[in-house]
């Protein structure tokens, strides 16, 4: 207990500076996905919403899957990831066999913890664990990776505005450049 504790608190301010000095989400992603691989190492990763809220679909990074066609898109409707994503709430499986609506992206896994990610309430997508022992996770590793999954929607959301600001600062300098030369060429 006290090696998983002090784990934690070596991943945590790791996480946290992965999301201060990553540039886009890829980066973020790839490096947190890395990070919580050191204590959920047989798989984990992220699912990300789709702009529409409609689908799932499992980030490059995704560590551990070994399904063939495990990066497809899936509806909100189907997986645990899903549900996370309905019920805007952590949902655990101590025997996904027990669960009708598992979706299987690594063989022999037993247990699956999905966390969701938020920004502003507004889900962005959700932390995937699972492991191959039954009843593998409990309340801690759900209190440690929405910690995890609180810090990136907030990370993912800063990086979100960051790029609209340069997306409307490239606007307004076209916008000035095409004024600039329409005034140019008004000059007798």
């Amino acid at each position: 207990m006290l090696e998983r504790q002090v784990q934690e608190l070596t991943i945590l301010p790791s996480v946290a500076i992965a999301e201060a000095e990553s540039i886009s989400e890829t980066e973020v992603i790839e490096k947190v996905t890395g990070i919580i691989a050191q204590i959920y190492p047989e798989q984990c990763g992220f699912f990300l919403l789709s702009p529409d809220g409609s689908v799932l679909t499992p980030h490059p990074s995704y560590r551990g899957a070994n399904r063939d066609q495990w990066q497809q898109s899936y509806p909100i409707t189907q997986g645990l990831t899903g549900r996370a994503i309905l019920q805007n709430a952590i949902v655990r499986s101590n025997n996904i066999r027990q669960e009708s609506d598992y979706i299987e992206m690594t063989t022999g896994m037993l247990s699956e913890l999905c966390v969701p990610i938020r920004a502003n309430g507004q889900p962005l997508g959700v932390l995937n664990v699972e492991s191959s022992r039954s009843a593998a996770f409990d309340p801690n590793d759900e209190r440690f990776l929405n910690t995890i999954a609180n810090s990136l929607g907030t990370a993912l959301e800063r990086l979100r505005f960051y790029q609209e600001e340069q997306r409307r600062s490239r606007e307004l300098n076209a916008l000035y450049q095409a004024t600039k030369a329409l005034g140019q060429s008004l000059e007798p």
